[in-house]
């Protein structure tokens, strides 16, 4: 008994436990709960942009809806968390009217287009009050994307057929939907397949099929001076109704009777009756060049039944012979679809679309990794030659000169950069670290288009200051960066106004910048008067006369030198005419100098 009281008693404890804890719970639901958000509706109408201009996606409008008013804002941010434009800003707003970004560097529909990559739409809510970050969103993502799609043709059969030939096209990215991806061929033609890839920008590729037998001459083929016409049957000559034999060639008969050329001479030529094909020898052709049956009485060649065939022409298209019923004489006409036509650092890819079917294995596409042009050589099914030109000049793959270091000012704790850039510039990145590899960024500003001025403020006395410029250019190009290091003296931080403040620029051989404040550097001795001052320690001037010179002193002491050098001169003169002794001759009058003539005074008395 007493051993199942006890056990009565451990049961009774621990639906005790248990009761506790789920009424814990039930009173605590919110434990379990996250915080609401304050966004109660976001959409926005397009993930994949082409801002081309184009009208097709050039932008996206972005909508929001908040649970209460708050502080609002909104920016774009590249791969790198940057700011790359900045849309919208509101000190309270519940339901904002929706807002567009255009795939530029600002919030306009102008101005420079940003690369192609995926950006960050971030939405950053605030209380109107107290201006506490409340929430940051980061879940919508736009793809701008400028690149026409691309595809390839793949055909059920190449090889000659008498059945249907599909053919199916493999595009180079996701497509927007519905789009055709494959087409039947009943008969010999082109079909040309249209499409847009998810950004909007359209492409098109044309599929042609030539391997349908639908007439008795098969092709043209081999090369420009010996082409070779192969048939689906034996012919028949139209004059005996006998079928030909190898002695239908040109040792036998004369090229003349039964073939027309322009463009081009026969040489010779063969039938092999087994093949069914008649090999021609000829000059070299002009584009254009043609060859035929004679459609004249007596002829021509038949079928097994007398049917005789329809004058068939090859026409030599400057690269190839092709075939053509003759009724088709005129060239074909084409444009070109550029990959981009704005300023880019990337190779342009140049498509051809033709304004009718061509033949097969035609080059449609044509790279340019630099400025430059291309021509076309088109021929239709007919054999019509054309010759289309395709011209790039908006490759630039220069990056835009390294910013350099103008000035610099440090006033009250803040210093006031100017550098300058090269016309090419449309924007540069100034970005603040502590640390000269840049492990960490303190502070980081994109000039969008750049001003030459950064003011870099809240400086921290006694410490170095790394900085670093890249330039960017309208195609992408970015420059090598400039960097620099600023230290900072205590004794600086909070002179107001003063010329001490300067600072001058020196560059090291490691091609960095160290900005020096003049103070620190070597000032120059001043000029030391002997009649007013003497020097003490080195460094020192010590003052001797603090006295003001009278009014007047200074001209006299001019008066005074000048007097001096006028009786020096007297006394030189003087030493310089004194008479030797063999200079002196006696007359009545004395004695007497030879040169002069005149009276020489004795220093010795008569006697």
């Amino acid at each position: 008994m007493t051993k199942l009281r006890r056990v009565f008693i451990r049961f009774s404890i621990l639906a005790i436990v248990v009761q506790s804890v789920m009424v814990g719970i039930l009173l605590r639901p919110n434990a379990v709960h996250a915080a609401e958000s304050l966004i109660t509706s976001y959409t926005m109408t397009n993930t994949y942009i082409s801002p081309n201009s184009d009208g097709i996606q050039d932008s996206t409008e972005i909508d929001l809806l908040f649970s209460r008013s708050v502080k609002v804002t909104m920016d774009i941010l590249d791969s790198t968390d940057l700011v790359t434009a900045h849309i919208y800003d509101s000190n309270g707003v519940k339901d904002p009217q929706p807002k567009n970004w255009y795939g530029r560097y600002s919030k306009e529909a102008t101005g420079p287009i940003v690369p192609d990559e995926q950006y960050t739409v971030r939405i950053v809510l605030k209380d109107i009050v107290t201006d506490e970050i409340l929430e940051t969103d980061t879940s919508k993502k736009v793809i701008v994307d400028t690149v026409a799609p691309t595809a390839v043709v793949d055909y059920s059969v190449t090889d000659p057929t008498n059945d249907p030939v599909a053919a199916t096209i493999t595009p180079s990215e996701a497509l927007q939907t519905p789009v055709e991806l494959s087409y039947i061929f009943t008969e010999n033609g082109a079909y040309t397949f249209l499409f847009s890839d998810l950004a909007g920008n359209p492409g098109s590729v044309i599929a042609n099929v030539a391997n349908i037998r639908m007439t008795a001459i098969l092709a043209l083929i081999s090369t420009p001076t010996a082409p070779v016409m192969e048939f689906t049957e034996t012919l028949y000559s139209e004059d005996t109704h006998q079928p030909l034999s190898d002695q239908f060639n040109s040792s036998n008969l004369s090229a003349e009777d039964y073939f027309e050329a322009n463009g081009v001479m026969i040489n010779a030529f063969s039938y092999d009756p087994i093949a069914k094909t008649l090999l021609f020898s000829l000059t070299q052709p002009a584009v254009g060049a043609t060859i035929s049956f004679k459609d004249a009485p007596g002829k021509g060649v038949t079928d097994h039944v007398g049917n005789r065939y329809e004058p068939q022409i090859g026409r030599f298209n400057g690269t190839m012979w092709v075939l053509s019923d003759g009724s088709d004489n005129t060239a074909p006409t084409a444009f070109i679809q550029y990959s981009t036509t704005e300023p880019t650092n990337q190779d342009v890819v140049a498509t051809l679309v033709a304004s009718e079917p061509l033949i097969p294995n035609t080059e449609l596409t044509h790279i340019f990794s630099s400025n430059g042009s291309f021509t076309f050589i088109i021929s239709d099914l007919s054999g019509n030659v054309s010759l289309i030109e395709a011209v790039v000049n908006n490759i630039d793959k220069t990056p835009p000169a390294l910013p350099v270091i103008s000035s610099l000012k440090l006033v009250e704790g803040s210093v006031g950069l100017k550098f300058t850039y090269s016309l090419d510039t449309v924007k540069v990145l100034i970005e603040v670290s502590k640390t000269p590899l840049f492990s960490e960024i303190e502070r980081s500003v994109i000039q969008q288009p750049p001003t030459g001025d950064y003011s870099l403020n809240d400086l921290t006395s006694g410490v170095n200051y790394y900085f670093r410029i890249t330039a960017y250019d309208t195609a992408g190009n970015i420059s090598s960066s400039l960097n620099g290091q600023l230290a900072i003296p205590a004794e600086l931080l909070n002179v107001v106004e003063d010329t001490t403040a300067q600072a001058t620029v020196t560059q090291t051989n490691e091609a960095s910048y160290r900005f020096i404040p003049l103070a620190e550097a070597a000032e120059p001795e001043p000029e030391v008067k002997p009649s007013t001052k003497t020097e003490g320690k080195k460094g020192e001037i010590k003052s001797v006369e603090d006295k003001k010179e009278p009014k007047g002193r200074k001209g006299r002491d001019i008066l005074f030198i000048v007097a001096l050098l006028a009786i020096a001169g007297v006394a030189y003169y003087g030493y310089k005419k004194l008479p030797e002794s063999d200079e002196v001759v006696e007359s009545s009058k004395g004695p007497l100098d030879k040169k002069t003539g005149r009276k020489v005074k004795s220093s010795k008395k008569k006697g």
